[in-house]
């Protein structure tokens, strides 16, 4: 097969980023008209939990699986094939384990709201590993160069199929009567779905000498790699979902299943700094590794300026007329979260115009230092939690969301700034 450019799979890779946003953005909108805001927060807490375990269903590997398997697919393959055996038993022991202490807890929490039926729970649980199958045949995908189908199952496949279930189950099947219950099922079979599609593609990349050559393991080299992007990835998370599961405990179904509407609204200001990072990286590493710090700056400064002006209106938008969206879109019952929408996006509008300094660090091999920002994200996410959700409810979330978001791009400004000389904020070609 013919090798893509660079520039046609950074350019199709964002045109699917787009189109998964915007159909998470009607995913939220589907779920919020046919489950209602009980029944949507139920789901919502459910699906918090699932993603806890996100370093199960990945270990933080993901990164680490596509450079191992791009690099010595074809020099090294008897290495490779025992890496990929080993992280891919991995994937599937934590992941299982973590879906049965994951379902205890579900079970035993002591919020009457969620109290779920045996079966539920274990339906639900099940897309762990699931997931994780998933996660690891699309690194590999990555590694063995076919960028774009490897981001078909989970930015396409698996959110379009779902809606449309969805849709198909509200409209024909079960008019009015749709639940949490339904809708975790859904997620559960378009899961699968998406493996086999993998799989399918898996089969036809791998070169056909793999599928002969007997495996070499190597497992101490495999821990060494692997502890700090399997740590990084827990606590990154911990932060994405401990506000959801924190509220959902301490709060009704309702506020929750508002909440969530809340954050998915809020994602749309990342998007721009999103294309931006996909988009910078190669050309980060590459200015780096020869020594132009100066042609970094401008290049840095240029994009962050670039990426400023056209995020700012999708802030003022929120601001303005979150209001009025909400009411419009998805009812009048969940404007109580206008204030939140306000408070996290003010925050992710402060990440996104920062948002090169982790993905710099990563291509100047100072990943460390984004395990340390999710560490001290973590903290900041976990105490804030705590302190203001008994206090402030929903608005005490969103305040933890923005204060770790702030904190962490702090942190990371500073660090990229003493490692590498680049300062990562507008017009910081300008600052001397």
């Amino acid at each position: 097969m013919k090798k893509r450019s660079i520039r046609f799979n950074i350019s199709v890779s964002l045109a699917l980023k787009v189109v998964n946003l915007l159909l998470s953005f009607g995913l939220s909108i589907l779920y919020a008209r046919v489950l209602g805001k009980a029944e949507y927060g139920v789901y919502t807490f459910i699906l918090s939990m699932i993603g806890m375990a996100d370093v199960s269903e990945s270990l933080g590997l993901t990164a680490l699986i596509t450079r191992e398997t791009a690099v010595g697919i074809h020099s090294e393959t008897a290495q490779i094939k025992g890496f990929l055996i080993r992280t891919f038993q991995a994937f599937l022991v934590v992941s299982f384990s973590t879906s049965i202490v994951l379902g205890i807890i579900a079970f035993i929490q002591p919020n009457p709201d969620y109290h779920l039926p045996i079966i539920i729970i274990i339906i639900a649980f099940s897309t762990i590993p699931c997931t994780a199958f998933l996660k690891f045949n699309s690194s590999v995908l990555r590694g063995l160069h076919r960028i774009i189908e490897s981001q078909l199952p989970e930015q396409i496949i698996r959110p379009l199929f779902i809606g449309l279930s969805l849709l198909a189950l509200q409209l024909f099947i079960s008019p009015g009567n749709v639940t949490a219950f339904h809708s975790l099922i859904l997620v559960a079979l378009n899961g699968i779905i998406a493996i086999l599609f993998t799989l399918t593609l898996l089969t036809r990349s791998l070169p056909k000498d793999f599928f002969k050559v007997k495996p070499i393991y190597e497992n101490k080299k495999i821990l060494k790699d692997a502890w700090p992007y399997t740590l990084s990835s827990f606590l990154g998370s911990v932060i994405h979902n401990i506000d959801f599961i924190i509220l959902g405990i301490l709060t009704d179904n309702g506020t929750l299943g508002v909440f969530k509407i809340i954050v998915v609204g809020s994602r749309f200001i990342s998007l721009v700094m999103y294309a931006i990072n996909t988009v910078l990286g190669p050309s980060v590493a590459k200015l780096h590794a020869e020594n132009k710090t100066a042609k970094l700056q401008r290049m840095i400064s240029k994009n962050l300026v670039f990426g400023f002006f056209l995020t700012l209106p999708i802030l003022l938008f929120n601001i303005i007329f979150g209001k009025f969206f909400l009411a419009t879109v998805y009812g009048a019952e969940y404007t109580v979260g206008y204030y939140s929408l306000i408070i996290i996006s003010l925050g992710q509008f402060f990440d996104a115009v920062t948002g090169p300094s982790g993905m710099i660090l990563k291509m100047t091999k100072h990943q460390i230092h984004n395990l340390i920002a999710n560490i001290i994200g973590a903290a900041i996410m976990i105490t804030g939690c705590a302190a203001f959700i008994p206090l402030f409810g929903m608005e005490g979330g969103a305040l933890a969301i923005s204060l770790t978001l702030c904190a962490k791009s702090i942190y990371m400004i500073i660090i990229v700034k003493i490692k590498t000389g680049i300062l990562t904020l507008p017009f910081g070609d300008l600052i001397k």
